[in-house]
């Protein structure tokens, strides 16, 4: 059984509420272990998590496990997980679309300590967005080989978002929301219900390129958290077993993508029906289907009325002859505005 958008948000509150507060424990995601003494040295770090309450349609709780294992499923991970990969995108990578992304960013609107824009060849030109797209493709296999379930569909990049926090925030003409909150608790999923796996490829470094910022998994027992560094792509299962946020900014910009992954399969006729009585469609699908169907019905009537009728009546009505259609004039507005052009040019 799925659940609303609504209704997830609501279960997204109460785990919120009982686990984001000022001054929790925090521990580092990962162990020190691990790091070698120089977080620079580690390639990827791969960590296995309890799923949380299913969200969507088919989620954990309710599908268990296939009985063919070659069976392609489709909808969220049977596996929830979180991974850590150092140098995903190379310095010259992050310095090419750290600035492109600048560039796209001005003049656009801020709410509150965040300006974002929606990557594409307008926001960043032909070469950075040629480059983006590379990237993106590069996360869906990486995420498609390590932490996505075995068996299931080809994932779909389902969005991207650019997105720039900085401190202070804007207060000049370009803020349109001063109060917005940029750095609440949630789970990706639970505001998406599409949304199957996310990706953070970070553009800036903590403690360098700002101050504070640092990401955090709001789990069971601790937060655990995540530094930034430029070029390190942090990705995980969307559910509720990933709630996070992000540690108020000190000073500086944090540059970051976002990008987020699914099963995006065909709809079936009761899904359709359910979307169309969702979103109001019916009130207007419903008088329009009975006029079609009204139609029809007199359209057959007057068939069988002319069956009727005696062919001799038939063959004295009156022999309608088209006439003759003069060759078509072009108007002479037509004719100017095509001289006015002159010729046409490739250049762009």
């Amino acid at each position: 059984m799925s659940r609303s958008t609504d209704e997830a948000q609501k279960v997204q509150k109460r785990l919120v509420a009982s686990r984001v507060w000022d001054g929790r424990q925090r521990l580092p995601l990962i162990p020190e272990s691990k790091a070698l003494g120089d977080a620079h040295k580690l390639r990827s770090w791969l960590q296995e998590v309890e799923c949380g309450e299913g969200l969507a349609s088919n989620s954990l709780t309710e599908r268990g496990t296939p009985s063919n294992a070659s069976e392609l499923r489709k909808g969220p991970p049977q596996l929830c997980s979180r991974l850590v990969w150092d140098d995903f995108a190379s310095p010259l990578e992050v310095e090419k679309l750290k600035a492109a992304m600048t560039d796209g960013m001005v003049g656009m609107f801020h709410r509150g300590a965040e300006v974002s824009i929606v990557p594409d060849e307008h926001s960043l030109g032909q070469e950075a967005n040629m480059l983006f797209e590379a990237l993106v493709e590069r996360c869906r296999v990486l995420i498609s080989r390590s932490i996505a379930s075995p068996g299931t569909a080809p994932l779909q990049v389902v969005g991207s978002l650019m997105r720039r926090v900085q401190f202070p925030s804007e207060d000049g003409s370009l803020q349109v929301d001063l109060k917005h909150d940029t750095y609440v608790a949630h789970a990706d999923q639970a505001n998406v219900l599409a949304y199957e796996y996310s990706a953070l490829l970070y553009f800036s470094t903590a403690d360098v390129d700002f101050g504070g910022g640092r990401l955090l998994f709001a789990d069971a027992d601790v937060d655990r958290e995540v530094e930034p560094m430029a070029g390190r792509l942090v990705a995980f299962t969307s559910g509720l077993e990933n709630l996070h946020r992000v540690e108020p900014l000190a000073w500086g910009s944090r540059y970051i993508v976002g990008m987020w992954f699914g099963h995006v399969g065909v709809q079936s006729g009761t899904q359709v029906a359910a979307n169309i009585r969702s979103s109001g469609l019916a009130d207007f699908a419903a008088p329009m289907l009975a006029l079609v169907a009204l139609l029809a019905l007199a359209l057959e009537l007057m068939r069988f009325v002319w069956r009727l009728v005696p062919a001799s009546q038939q063959s004295s009505a009156p022999e309608l002859v088209p006439e003759s259609s003069p060759a078509p004039i072009e108007h002479p507005h037509k004719v100017v505005r095509k001289r006015a052009m002159g010729p046409v040019s490739t250049k762009k």
